[in-house]
């Protein structure tokens, strides 16, 4: 037989061990790592921003959370901000995560990038047990995982707890890093993509791929950004504007009137599926500072709890639970401000667009429309405040009397005494809001056919109170879809409503003036052919 060189055979182990340790196992698709990186982020975040707690303090919360789960099962580590701590108990079993950490551990033992001499002895003993044992690649990484799950007290001859530590330090030190690098690039691209009128460099950006708006709402910009903007008198009238596709658009402004913006909005695709999406306006009450904590509050809360949403519950079949389970979560928003921030409130109109249809809920007076097939300007939602509900009592009697359609006499009546309400005197002061009232939340729903309309618009009452039907369908006639939204908020702002015929009454005044609160408008236009 012939004898083989030593070198030979050390060259081959050493080729043999460099291909196992530098290919990577899939173990984790992309959508659970982003949960599980989202969660050690969000962890180590809400660490951060604590009294008298350094940087080194919080990444260890961070990644001690991580190890106590894969050791114990223990979960309290986590925090609950954005729902981390449930999506980790929901999404992974301990194995899984065991599984992804022992494998990552051997990747980068395999690079021998260490950063300390323990790290080091347990890089080289990793190393060592491949290149030179005979024991099979899966059998040390399952002797690393069991170490990791706590079943055994030392891993490759170290103490367990402290591999398992540093492993999970391992991870999630780099994840912090880019996480915490992605967020001040975008905050900073956020805060200089501002528009040219206020003096601050604009940059351009693909739009298909950044959702500014989701982005914003999450870090906490948006209403900032315009604040920051005011108290500095860089404009008169900060706003932000977004577009995803040129197929939902949104803008909102501070108004010519009010030195705070209060108004959040949100639009979004869901993330496993972009036919489904999500619109809101929520408009702030309570005080400059209180109405706006309210309104940012209900727009986070709606993100994560719609791209958390299984796409099984937008199902044409499945309307009345989505309902129900949205109702629930708004539910829980307002005992979340009533609770703490005592003293703020937010109106509500969100939309769902499904598979075959689209779920509008509103609380409060902002509103929801359509604009139908036939070019005809439809309002999906009911203020909550007197002075519509009177009308919309007499008017819905009044059809029901007649037992037919009405003429277009009578419409036209309808319309100028639906108009008057925004001039009564107590048109703003509403029955219903998130965070005014500690008990069960009513909300109101409507549905529409995707097929029956071409735009879905979402507004606060600095569009509605400024601007009358007629004058939204005006607008919406002469305007491009992707620059309705700014269209209509342009309008509205600079547009004096007056009925000095409404002078006689009392209760009404005769004058509203363009511009005077917060003005938000998000829009969703349906794509030419398509069904949504």
């Amino acid at each position: 037989m012939t004898k083989i060189p030593n070198e030979i055979i050390v060259f081959v182990n050493l080729y043999d061990i460099i291909f196992i340790l530098k290919r990577r196992e899939k173990v984790m698709d992309k959508n659970k790592e982003k949960i599980l990186r989202e969660s050690i982020y969000n962890t180590y975040d809400v660490f951060r921003n604590r009294p008298n707690v350094n940087e080194t303090q919080a990444q260890y919360q961070a990644y001690g959370a991580l190890s106590s789960y894969i050791r114990t099962g223990e979960l309290n580590y986590f925090t609950q901000k954005d729902e981390a701590r449930k999506n980790i108990g929901k999404n992974f079993t301990r194995e899984e995560l065991a599984n992804f950490i022992a494998d990552n551990l051997i990747q980068v033992a395999s690079n021998n990038v260490a950063r300390n001499n323990f790290e080091k002895k347990v890089f080289f003993e990793i190393v060592r047990q491949q290149m030179f044992s005979e024991i099979p690649f899966q059998t040390i990484k399952k002797q690393i995982m069991q170490g990791l799950m706590g079943k055994t007290n030392s891993i490759l001859g170290y103490d367990a707890e402290m591999v398992s530590e540093m492993a999970a330090s391992l991870y999630t030190s780099p994840v912090i890093k880019q996480i915490v690098k992605e967020k001040e690039e975008m905050e900073h691209f956020t805060q200089n993509r501002i528009d040219s009128q206020y003096k601050v460099k604009n940059l351009r950006f693909n739009r298909n791929l950044i959702n500014q708006c989701r982005e914003e709402v999450l870090n906490g910009t948006q209403i900032k950004i315009q604040n920051d903007i005011k108290a500095q008198n860089l404009t008169p009238r900060p706003r932000r504007e977004y577009n995803l596709n040129d197929e939902m658009v949104a803008v909102t402004d501070i108004g010519r009137k009010r030195s705070n913006q209060q108004d959040s909005i949100l639009m979004l695709y869901h993330p496993t599926n972009p036919n489904y999406k999500m619109l809101v306006v929520a408009d702030g009450m309570g005080g400059s500072v209180e109405g706006q904590k309210a309104s940012m509050e209900i727009v986070k809360q709606m993100v994560s709890w719609f791209e958390s949403l299984d796409q099984k519950c937008m199902l044409e079949g499945n309307k009345e639970y989505l309902k129900r389970l949205w109702e629930n979560k708004l539910d829980a928003i307002n005992q979340k401000i009533v609770n703490a921030y005592s003293g703020s409130g937010s109106t509500f109109v969100g939309a769902i667009v499904g598979e075959k249809s689209t779920i509008i809920t509103s609380v409060g007076d902002s509103r929801g429309y359509i604009l139908g097939n036939d070019n005809e300007l439809y309002q999906l939602t009911d203020d909550d405040s007197m002075p519509y509900k009177m009308w919309k009592y007499q008017w819905d009697n009044y059809e029901k009397d007649l037992g037919r359609g009405m003429n277009r006499s009578e419409i036209e009546a309808k319309k100028r005494q639906k108009d008057n309400i925004r001039f009564h005197r107590e048109s703003n002061m509403i029955t219903r809001a998130l965070g005014i009232r500690d008990e069960k939340l009513q909300v109101d729903f409507s549905e529409i056919a995707n097929k029956s309309y071409k735009s879905l618009m979402l507004f606060s009452d600095g569009v509605t109170d400024c601007l009358s039907d007629d004058q939204i369908m005006a607008i919406t006639r002469q305007t491009k879809p992707k620059d309705l939204a700014k269209a209509i908020v342009d309008v509205a702002l600079v547009t004096d409503s007056n009925k000095p015929e409404l002078a006689q009454h009392a209760k009404y005044g005769t004058r509203i003036s363009g511009g005077k609160d917060n003005t938000s408008a998000v829009i969703y236009n349906k794509r030419d052919g398509e069904e949504r």
